[in-house]
């Protein structure tokens, strides 16, 4: 196939939609001879719906190529599109939604809002080999990660705070700059949730942050976690957790730079860890050579799991709390997946919500999003309800399954 650069010409996009409703015929067609179901999208929701009920049952799908391979659908925004950013927000979930409206995009053809059934993420990389690699990690995950330790794996380190070993460790990090600074109710839920797990963290206040964001500080400390969420500004090519020359302005330079680009990146030694980015464009790959890719860059340094955003990801200047959670977009979203992972989410209304534990990364993303979409009240025709769940997307395998010190 393809469907051209959608990225730089938006009259591409219409191009590449038409190849995707193939693609998508194709899957759906391959999934109700596998169920032994007509090929009925409703039925098809509704059969494999009830395999996501459960993570041991739901199924996945790998997609494996890139997006001139195998297209991103390229939904609607009302309120991004440009030739620096990309036009549309491209996107997988309709491989994930089988009775989506590829006419209606993102409702389904019962005209509801988007649900979705099966389990999807893209094995990529730089090249196959990288592809390989994700997939023998999942095989051999187990063995890989024993005895593994990362350079701040040291519990008689003082300054450290993390678990003695790589696969009890998880880390939170957050940049300077708003609307960054309303991300920190989001790292003090998920520390609570790693710890809940039996995780040890970086301690209060729960983050590296200002002057410890930038990567020549926190790239020790990425090594060395099984779990790691940032928010920073950031684009495709890298992200820049300071986002400023100092701290009390740029009349004092403080600190400064401390990205995390590709050219860093692709050469360190990471742990077979998953991240989410709550950042802007860090998980766009069409329209670019993978090399030049942010998210394709932590993958070849030994990450299983990059979810990360294809565009421009919305965010509050100050949270805005409510009965049960003070996030909102991409930071809320985290915050489901993650809870979906350690088995625990922070509710200020009755403290603790026990919720599924010990899932694989793409159940927790695909059960996230359904959360997303019900709280927040369904879609709201291509605003930022719509941009979040769209736009947030898994480079990796989707069956991979993190540890987690004491499952529930």
């Amino acid at each position: 196939m393809s469907c051209g650069s959608p990225a730089a010409d938006k009259e591409a996009s219409y191009g590449a939609n038409e190849e995707v409703k193939e693609v998508k015929a194709d899957l759906n067609n391959l999934l109700s001879r596998l169920a032994g179901i007509n090929n009925d999208p409703t039925l098809l929701a509704e059969h494999y719906a009830a395999l996501a009920e459960d993570p041991e049952t739901v199924f996945y799908l790998g997609i494996i190529g890139d997006t001139n391979m195998v297209p991103m659908y390229y939904y609607p925004s009302s309120g991004q599109g440009d030739p620096n950013e990309g036009y549309g927000i491209p996107s997988d979930i309709c491989y994930m939604d089988l009775d989506a409206d590829m006419d209606d995009a993102p409702y389904s053809v019962t005209g509801d809002d988007a649900s979705f059934e099966i389990a999807a993420g893209r094995v990529d990389g730089w090249d196959s080999q990288d592809a390989s690699v994700l997939i023998a990690k999942t095989a051999f995950y187990d063995r890989i990660i024993e005895n593994y330790k990362g350079p701040v794996n040291n519990p008689s380190s003082a300054s450290a705070y993390l678990a003695e070993y790589w696969k009890d460790s998880a880390m939170t990090t957050v940049g300077s700059e708003p609307p960054i600074d309303s991300a920190y109710p989001t790292t003090s839920k998920l520390a609570w949730m790693y710890e809940q797990a039996g995780f040890t963290t970086n301690k209060k206040p729960y983050n590296l942050q200002n002057e410890g964001s930038r990567v020549q500080y926190a790239e020790d400390f990425y090594a060395s976690s099984n779990l790691i969420f940032f928010c920073a500004h950031g684009f495709y090519y890298w992200y820049v957790p300071t986002a400023q020359e100092g701290h009390f302005g740029i009349t004092k330079g403080v600190y400064g730079g401390g990205a995390f680009d590709v050219t860093r990146v692709k050469d360190m030694n990471l742990g077979p860890s998953i991240i989410f980015g709550s950042s802007c464009v860090t998980g766009r790959i069409d329209g670019l050579p993978g090399r030049n890719c942010l998210a394709m860059a932590f993958l070849h340094a030994g990450f299983n799991s990059y979810i990360g955003a294809t565009r421009s990801s919305w965010g509050s200047l100050v949270p805005i709390p409510d009965a049960s959670s003070g996030e909102g977009l991409g930071d809320l979203l985290a915050v489901y997946i993650y809870s979906d992972l350690t088995g625990y989410v922070y509710d200020k209304s009755t403290g603790a919500d026990n919720v599924y534990s010990h899932t694989s990364i793409g159940f927790a993303l695909m059960d996230g999003k359904n959360r997303y979409i019900i709280h927040e009240g369904g879609s709201d025709n291509g605003g930022t309800i719509c941009d979040t769940f769209e736009e947030f997307v898994l480079h990796g395998d989707p069956a991979f399954t993190p540890y987690i010190p004491q499952p529930g």
